[in-house]
């Protein structure tokens, strides 16, 4: 009757800690796949001397060409973007954040990152 007894008040449950949670949280090497970014590509400056490193641009179309806003001022075209960029903003419904990675003051250019 005692050993009975005895069980009978014990804990139905063991303490213990949940590691599950930690290990889905901190994901590895290969949990997730790489964002999808086109490379660099090169613009012409509408007013060179507003333009610099780091400077944010909304990109979108007009006509074939892609050209980059701030606020209404249209401060960069692109005439020919290469397709990847092309479709990155398509998906985008025409409209995509980029960043002047770096100004080229020899060739008059601007290279706009989409990342």
């Amino acid at each position: 009757m005692g050993v009975e007894l005895k069980k009978a008040a014990q804990k139905t449950f063991k303490k213990h800690t949940d590691t599950a949670l930690r290990d889905v949280v901190n994901g590895d090497l290969f949990d997730h796949s790489p964002a999808a970014c086109p490379r660099r590509f090169l613009g012409n400056p509408t007013n060179a001397s507003s333009l610099s490193a780091g400077d944010d641009v909304k990109l979108e179309f007009d006509g074939d060409a892609l050209i980059g806003t701030r606020g209404i001022t249209k401060v960069l075209e692109a005439n020919n973007p290469p397709p990847d960029v092309v479709e990155y903003v398509r998906q985008r419904s025409g409209l995509a954040p980029g960043t002047i990675a770096n100004v080229n003051p020899l060739s008059g250019t601007v290279e706009i990152d989409l990342c």
